[in-house]
């Protein structure tokens, strides 16, 4: 009612000194006097319209549970949203455990705050286990979901290997002007989901898709020993897949080789084959 008294107020203190007979002043002023109590008058119902509202949406709106609403975000985001530039995951669905409490889901959360809310869940909804970490030279807590993923990233036939001989010869392809660029760079992914794709694949073994590629062979050692990861799949992919090192890439240090092939080739004609004698001479003498 504030809001009706001050315009009431504004025009009255606005009423001019009129006599009996001023009817034509007094008439636009009745009017001018209507208009501003009718405005006051909704200002002051819609305020308390507002009041109310507000008042029954905070009875009726229920209140989430903060543990509620952790494990809410953190499924969604280990199931459905743990894909490049939010994360790197790996492809057995693991992302480094201290990624994700740095992300903006959980920037209202502590580190102790977030463990203890992680230590509660009961469903066994998570998995968390211990391994090296290239990008941070040393052991580090990994973290992911143990059902419902859609990321199209995570094979769950995946396996990974930590022995040299366990692993063939592993070969990256790729054309000459990107070659120029890779042998200072080294290899980065090539995929939407942050992985890099080698085969166990020789010049000799696809000679005919093999012209003008270069061929990068990977010294396997070295990378195991610089704590690079390794995945093979058997059932989505028929290649090796690995995340690099700590920048994501596989350097020129990590090259065994390289080979580039060029391939003559010769085009022939082929014609069908002579029913009769005269066909044969007509085609050996052409």
């Amino acid at each position: 009612m504030v809001e009706s008294k001050e315009g009431f107020r504004h025009v009255v203190a606005c009423l001019p000194n009129m006599g009996k007979h001023n009817k034509a002043p007094y008439a636009s002023t009745c009017m001018n006097l209507r208009v501003a109590l009718s405005q006051s008058l909704h200002a002051a119902q819609y305020t308390g319209r507002r009041i109310i509202s507000s008042q029954s949406f905070a009875q009726v709106a229920p209140r989430v549970d903060e543990f509620e609403l952790f494990t809410r975000r953190l499924n969604w985001l280990l199931r459905h949203g743990a894909v490049p530039p939010v994360m790197t995951i790996r492809p057995d669905g693991f992302v480094r455990l201290d990624d994700v409490r740095n992300l903006w889901l959980f920037r209202k959360l502590s580190p102790p705050e977030f463990d203890e809310l992680l230590a509660r869940d009961e469903s066994q909804s998570f998995k968390i286990i211990q391994e090296y970490d290239p990008r941070m030279g040393t052991d580090a807590l990994w973290i992911r979901a143990r059902k419902g993923h859609t990321i199209k990233a995570i094979d769950w036939s995946v396996k990974r290997f930590l022995s040299p001989e366990e692993i063939p010869m592993l070969v990256y392809s790729v054309d000459f002007d990107t070659w120029m660029h890779v042998q200072y760079r080294g290899i980065s992914p090539q995929l939407t989901d942050g992985l890099i794709e080698l085969h166990p694949t020789t010049p000799t073994e696809n000679f005919g898709h093999a012209a003008g590629r270069v061929f990068i062979f990977l010294d396997i050692v070295k990378m195991l020993a610089a704590g690079i990861p390794l995945w093979r799949s058997t059932r989505f992919r028929l290649a090796w897949l690995t995340t690099g090192d700590a920048n994501g890439a596989l350097p020129p240090q990590m090259f065994s080789k390289v080979i580039k092939v060029d391939v003559d080739r010769e085009t022939i004609l082929s014609v069908p084959r002579a029913e009769n004698t005269e066909q044969k001479v007509a085609l050996g003498s052409s």
